[in-house]
């Protein structure tokens, strides 16, 4: 196996290798189990979510953005994760030209 390119090994090692061996392979960890719960729940969310529309997102998949429609409306979200986390940091939602802070708020919260 490899480590994916945007797992930031160089900073790590720079911090950790020389120092702590078991703090280096924690942090690889947590990174690499970040990016794998991150891409489960956008391939869940792909799966199992049929209202969805333009779903985008990045090959880190720190990135998700896509239509949905609820109730004949049509919402625009975007979520941005840090590599090393589980929920996302920023979650815009938009509808008829407003945002809803506090489902956003839900969003940074909660697993999708």
């Amino acid at each position: 196996h490899t480590i994916p390119y945007f797992i930031p090994l160089t900073e790590l090692s720079t911090k950790f290798l020389n120092k702590d061996i078991k703090l280096f392979v924690r942090a690889v960890s947590d990174y690499l189990n970040s990016y794998v719960s991150r891409r489960e729940q956008l391939q869940f969310l792909q799966k199992n979510a049929t209202e969805i529309t333009e779903f985008k997102y990045s090959e880190p998949c720190d990135l998700v953005m896509f239509k949905t429609t609820r109730s004949n409306k049509i919402y625009e979200l975007k979520l941005k994760w840090n590599l090393r986390s589980y929920y996302p940091h920023l979650v815009v939602i938009l509808g008829r030209g407003k945002r809803y802070p506090k489902i956003e708020t839900e969003f940074k919260t909660t697993q999708l």
